[in-house]
């Protein structure tokens, strides 16, 4: 029993983090937020922050890699056994309304160093690149020449994420998706 309340207070501290940052992202960039704050904000001790995490990168990391997992779960749900470009298609839409919803990291990506943003696209490769390895081996897909399920798996994250990263780079989250979305579908049906 006291494992589990342990557990329920870890899973507390955590949700209480997230919830802190979040709010603390919608005021600030990154690199002008600090622990203390993160901490004061979630009404947590230093000391049961840095039993979790060893710096705020790291906890910064976790925190993307959080949002991503419960992104990817909701969406592993939604998606039945498909093609790969149908696939990939599906997995942009669902990864520009995840963008949307969550703003402030795209405002941390504008605003921040590099180094912001190449941790949270490094995030993104890796959860995005797992879910694209659990799709193709779920659904057994035949792959055209022998190609490795990886090699596919690595080709149709960069891709999708490359294109993603061109978008949001060059373009404000609140225009017209449709047009860009189309873009994708014709670039995944160039592939085929």
């Amino acid at each position: 029993m006291a494992e589990k309340n342990a557990d329920l207070r870890v899973q507390r501290t955590f949700h209480m983090l997230k919830n802190a940052f979040t709010q603390l992202l919608e005021e600030k960039v990154y690199e002008e937020i600090t622990i203390n704050e993160i901490c004061d904000r979630a009404f947590i001790r230093r000391t049961t922050f840095y039993r979790h995490f060893t710096d705020k990168d790291n906890y910064f990391r976790f925190y993307v890699s959080d949002l991503m997992n419960d992104f990817l779960k909701e969406y592993e749900l939604k998606t039945a056994t498909i093609d790969i470009p149908t696939y990939c298609m599906s997995m942009c839409e669902e990864l520009s309304h995840f963008m949307q919803q969550h703003q402030g990291i795209i405002h941390v990506m504008r605003q921040s160093s590099n180094s912001g943003y190449y941790q949270i696209y490094d995030i993104l490769i890796a959860e995005v690149q797992k879910n694209f390895d659990t799709f193709l081996k779920q659904n057994d897909l035949v792959l055209p020449g022998g190609l490795p399920a990886r090699l596919v798996s690595v080709y149709y994250t960069s891709a999708i994420l490359g294109v993603l990263h061109y978008i949001y780079q060059n373009q404000s989250l609140s225009e017209d998706q449709s047009e860009w979305l189309n873009a994708i579908s014709l670039l995944l049906s160039f592939a085929k």
